[in-house]
């Protein structure tokens, strides 16, 4: 799933050629087609859209959220996840801090991720947006 999702992203398969592929794989070992999404910006964003899908939630990718900006997941329209994959740089944390309090200070719920946690601990992802859910917040149509 994520190879594909980032495959979609870059441009190196089109919807269309990756259909074709499909077409040669045994139905028993088809992922769905509705469960890549080509607006994953990388690996492990897909995985953590996958474990949330697969727990029942409705994620969507690369939302824009007016005043906090554009967001890696929007859970139920009411949580934000956030997948950080790469190390942060100097001045971007911050900037992440002050995206996720206005965020929050707009009712939506913000759970951020890094590389470790997506890849050994989707369950505990899971369970913090879960959480997260449960909490009265703010609804944002995607």
């Amino acid at each position: 799933m994520a190879v594909i999702d980032s495959a979609l992203y870059a441009g190196l398969v089109s919807e269309s050629e990756l259909h074709g592929i499909l077409a040669w794989v045994p139905m028993c070992r088809r992922i769905l087609w509705p469960m890549f999404d080509a607006r994953s910006e990388s690996g492990i964003e897909s995985l953590v859209r996958v474990a949330l899908v697969d727990a029942g939630l409705s994620c969507t990718s690369q939302v824009w959220i007016p005043g906090v900006g554009r967001v890696d997941l929007l859970v139920d329209g009411r949580v934000i996840v956030e997948v950080d994959g790469r190390r942060w740089h100097q001045g971007e944390q911050s900037r992440d801090y002050g995206r996720d309090l206005a965020a929050l200070a707009s009712g939506l719920g913000v759970v951020r991720v890094d590389y470790t946690h997506a890849i050994t601990r989707a369950d505990l992802v899971v369970g913090a947006v879960r959480q997260a859910l449960r909490r009265p917040r703010a609804l944002i149509e995607a």
